[in-house]
C-alpha cells in the first residue's frame, strides 16, 4: 500500500498546478504566471507616449511605471482585425492596466483591452512552441504552449 501512496504522491507533484493570468489579443490567449503579477486596476490616465506608440507612462502608488502596449511585442504584423461581417460590433470595454513585478522593485504595467481571467493549469500542459509556428505566425516573446 505505500507504494501506491507514493506514486500518487509523486504523480501529484510532478503534474503541480501552475496559476496563470491569463488575456486575449488578436484571438489569441497569453498568460504569465500569477507570481509576476502583483495587480490588476482599471486604465488611467497615460502620458508620455513613445514614438512607436508601444510605450507611455501612468501614475501608480506615488511612482510613475511604463504601460506597454504588448502588441507590437508580440505581433510581428499589427494589420487591423475586422470582426466577421455577421457579427455585431461590441462596444468598447474598460481598459485596464497588469501590473507587474517587472525587475528589482520596479513595476511596468500592460495595456488590456478587458479583464484578464485566472486559470490553473497543470504543468504537464505546457509544451515548447514548434518554431515554425513561431516564424510563420509573426509571434514574438512567446516561451511555451499550454494545452
Amino acid at each position: 500500500m505505500s507504494s501506491f501512496l507514493s506514486r500518487r504522491v509523486l504523480h501529484r507533484r510532478s503534474d503541480a498546478i501552475q496559476p496563470l493570468i491569463t488575456f486575449q489579443l488578436q484571438q489569441l490567449w497569453f498568460a504569465l504566471p500569477i507570481l509576476v503579477v502583483q495587480r490588476v486596476i482599471p486604465l488611467q490616465q497615460v502620458y508620455g507616449q513613445s514614438a512607436n506608440g508601444s510605450l507611455s507612462l501612468t501614475h501608480y502608488q506615488n511612482q510613475e511605471i511604463v504601460v506597454m502596449d504588448i502588441r507590437s511585442r508580440i505581433f510581428t504584423d499589427l494589420s487591423p482585425t475586422l470582426p466577421p461581417a455577421d457579427s455585431e460590433e461590441m462596444p468598447a470595454a474598460q481598459p485596464h492596466l497588469l501590473i507587474l513585478d517587472y525587475r528589482e522593485g520596479e513595476l511596468m504595467g500592460i495595456r488590456l483591452d478587458a479583464l484578464p481571467v485566472l486559470r490553473r493549469v497543470p504543468r504537464s500542459a505546457f509544451a515548447p512552441v514548434p518554431p515554425t509556428y513561431l516564424l510563420e505566425s509573426g509571434i514574438r516573446c512567446v516561451s511555451a504552449l499550454v494545452t
